[in-house]
């Protein structure tokens, strides 16, 4: 038998989708929503940020959202299409999408976000892995 990895509160997965006040989590829109993730490291935490295509159409959408949420001074800049972060703490280390497949149980990560680069596989494997949000599904990740 596989144990899953402990979670880790410094690892977390942030749903930008539930911040409208909605209940979106893996379980509700498996096979029927395509999402986007960034991964933001700050002075405490490692965060994969996520959200629906429909509603984060471009990665700047998530590192905007996630900024404004916590106070983090941050400003989109036209010229490199990127919310530039004025935190020295904070970093965006790449992104990518997902899929999620409600038969197989499984999560697919792949490709790479124009605006900050790729993702790197180690670090999406350990922030998925140890989170609820997809407890009880295999997590596959793409080399970007």
């Amino acid at each position: 038998m596989t144990s899953r990895p402990k979670r880790d509160p410094d690892r977390q997965v942030v749903n930008l989708a539930s911040s409208d006040g909605l209940d979106l989590n893996i379980h509700a829109l498996a096979g029927r929503v395509a999402w986007k993730f960034v991964i933001i490291q700050t002075a405490n935490t490692l965060d994969m940020v996520v959200g629906p295509v429909a509603r984060f159409r471009y990665h700047a959408g998530l590192v905007r959202q996630f900024c404004s949420d916590r106070s983090i001074p941050a400003l989109y800049s036209r010229e490199s299409g990127r919310v530039e972060v004025y935190d020295q703490l904070v970093r965006v280390l790449g992104g990518g999408h997902f899929r999620i497949d409600p038969q197989a149980r499984s999560v697919r990560f792949w490709g790479q976000s124009t605006a900050y680069g790729p993702y790197e596989s180690d670090t999406v494997r350990k922030v998925a892995g140890t989170n609820a949000f997809f407890e009880g599904f295999t997590i596959m990740v793409e080399q970007s």
